[in-house]
C-alpha cells in the first residue's frame, strides 16, 4: 500500500512538472496567433497562412490555403 501511495505521489509531481515546463517552452494560443505568418505563392499567385505547432517532443510546420484579401495582402510577408 505504501508502495502505490508513493508512486501516485510520484507521477503526480511529474505530471505537474512536466506541465510547468511546457507553459515555460510552448507558446500560449494567443502568442501562436500572433506569430502567424501570410505568405504569397510566387508562382500561382495563392496566399498561405504559416504557423509553427508546438507538439511534445517536437514541432510542425502548419500551412493553411486563405484567400488573397486586402487584409491578407497587408500582412503578406
Amino acid at each position: 500500500m505504501r508502495l502505490l501511495k508513493a508512486s501516485s505521489l510520484f507521477i503526480i509531481l511529474c505530471s505537474q512538472g512536466c506541465a510547468d515546463l511546457r507553459k515555460e517552452i510552448a507558446p500560449t494560443p494567443t502568442e501562436q496567433v500572433s506569430n502567424i505568418l501570410y505568405i504569397k505563392d510566387s508562382r500561382t499567385g495563392l496566399c498561405f497562412a504559416h504557423n509553427l505547432i508546438y507538439t511534445s517532443p517536437a514541432s510542425s510546420d502548419v500551412y493553411v490555403y486563405v484567400p488573397c484579401t486586402p487584409e491578407v495582402e497587408k500582412l503578406l510577408k
